[in-house]
């Protein structure tokens, strides 16, 4: 497998399971001085 392809692959996982959007929005809040949880956070803290 090249590197690319781990690349590829790393990236179709996270935005699989919103990783991603987890991290940006956790980026996003910090960047504007909220302490509110995400709506993932809030999701996880119910299961």
């Amino acid at each position: 497998m090249s590197e690319q392809d781990f690349r590829q692959q790393i990236l179709q996982k996270f935005t699989e399971h919103k990783a991603l959007d987890f991290m940006f929005e956790q980026v996003k809040q910090q960047a504007i001085g909220q302490s509110e949880p995400s709506p993932r956070e809030s999701e996880q803290s119910e299961e």
